[in-house]
């Protein structure tokens, strides 16, 4: 069987694993009827920009997608219960040629609902309660952040692939509903499959879990275990390490993916002075036309404060002028003093978003997000007590 042969073939054995709607005034396409493709922005920036498909994959999904490969926006959001594994196959091979991230869920839903931008069919707004009693199927909306069978295969042409919080990916065994597939057969495609996964730059233990989960059933990856198998890439910064500077120690996370556009961080570092001051510094790189006039460091320019940290949901804003900018050696260093409150729960935080507010026109802001566990609050707290001199 010849390699460029697998996605005909698929097709014609019927193994399961367009029109451009208009975001303004779309009803949700249903769930179990053929995908739909519609592209949209949930803001006016272009990174906000996406696509999203929704519904059973069929033959005629892959040719669907090409009429949205250039829209604008990086992100394909997908939610789908499966449907043609080889169509699958060669949307994934669209996405990827496009250069796309992918997403799980309805990112129409989820941007509608939030900007409160809510049609009925004539096109007329109304308010969220009134659409929900059109869309009963849509009043828990994240239910249907599921990509199963064939939507996951197609879910693995992301450059970078993300799963929302309580979305799902599920594989399974491939299955036929028009013929048998023998021994032959099944062990030819099931090493194009392979072959497919790997070339997507994923684990074959993807494959392995598929086949180990009968076609009626569904195995559902967890975040940490598609960290594992390379469908997720590691978190963007490494565990919190401490570090001896000085007369005491410092603690530091550098970033282990690459840096995008609007995402230029490189390093994380906090530390204290002799005086017992809690200090944090942000380290950039790529930044363009940086300059103090422009940063948002005075009030009434765009805020009154230059950034924020927020700590399990719990945000501090920080002091105007708070925030001193220096540049060594090409990179940015962003320096912030903490006040006590604002180091302790720090200390004592599972999540931390750190953000120093910079314009657009300079890639926008410097951030930082960190999940820490025990081990790391309790390096925080050591570098808090035992001050660099």
């Amino acid at each position: 069987m010849k390699k460029h042969c697998l996605v005909y073939v698929l097709s014609l054995i019927g193994l399961s694993a367009g029109q451009s709607l208009s975001s303004e005034t779309l009803s949700p396409p249903n769930f179990d009827e053929p995908m739909e493709f519609y592209s949209g922005c949930s803001a006016n920036a272009i990174e906000s920009c996406y696509v999203t498909g929704i519904g059973v994959i069929t033959s005629d999904t892959p040719e669907k997608f090409r009429a949205h490969m250039e829209s604008e926006g990086q992100y394909v959001y997908l939610s789908s219960p499966g449907g043609d594994l080889g169509a699958g196959i060669q949307l994934g091979k669209l996405i990827r040629e496009n250069g796309n991230y992918t997403s799980i869920g309805d990112q129409f839903i989820r941007s509608q609902i939030d900007n409160n931008r809510l049609y009925n069919d004539n096109g007329e707004m109304i308010e969220e309660e009134e659409w929900r009693k059109l869309h009963p199927e849509y009043n828990s909306y994240r239910e249907i952040y599921v990509c199963n069978s064939a939507c996951a295969y197609a879910f693995l042409g992301g450059n970078v692939r993300e799963i929302p919080d309580g979305a799902k990916l599920g594989f399974h065994q491939f299955s036929s509903t028009q013929i048998a597939i023998d021994a032959e057969v099944s062990q030819a495609l099931s090493a194009q499959i392979l072959e497919y996964v790997l070339q997507m730059g994923a684990d074959a233990r993807i494959f392995i879990a598929a086949s180990g989960t009968p076609a009626e059933e569904m195995y559902y990856m967890s975040k940490e275990e598609a960290v594992e198998i390379g469908i997720l890439p590691p978190p963007p910064f490494a565990e919190l390490d401490l570090e001896p500077y000085g007369k005491g120690i410092v603690a530091f996370s550098m970033r282990q993916i690459p840096l995008e556009a609007y995402d230029a961080t490189q390093q994380i570092t906090f530390y204290c002075r002799d005086s017992q001051v809690p200090y944090l510094l942000l380290t950039a790189e790529g930044l363009e036309n940086s300059t103090r006039s422009n940063l948002r460091f005075m009030p009434g320019v765009w805020t009154d404060s230059p950034g924020s940290i927020t700590t399990d949901g719990v945000s501090f804003d920080l002091a105007p002028k708070s925030v001193t900018e220096r540049s060594v050696s090409g990179a940015f260093l962003y320096e912030t003093q903490l006040d006590v409150e604002t180091a302790d729960a720090i200390a004592r935080a599972e999540n931390v978003n750190v953000t120093v507010y910079r314009s657009r026109a300079e890639r926008w802001d410097v951030r930082v997000n960190l999940s820490l566990n025990q081990k790391q609050r309790d390096n925080l707290n050591a570098v808090f007590r035992f001050c660099v001199s």
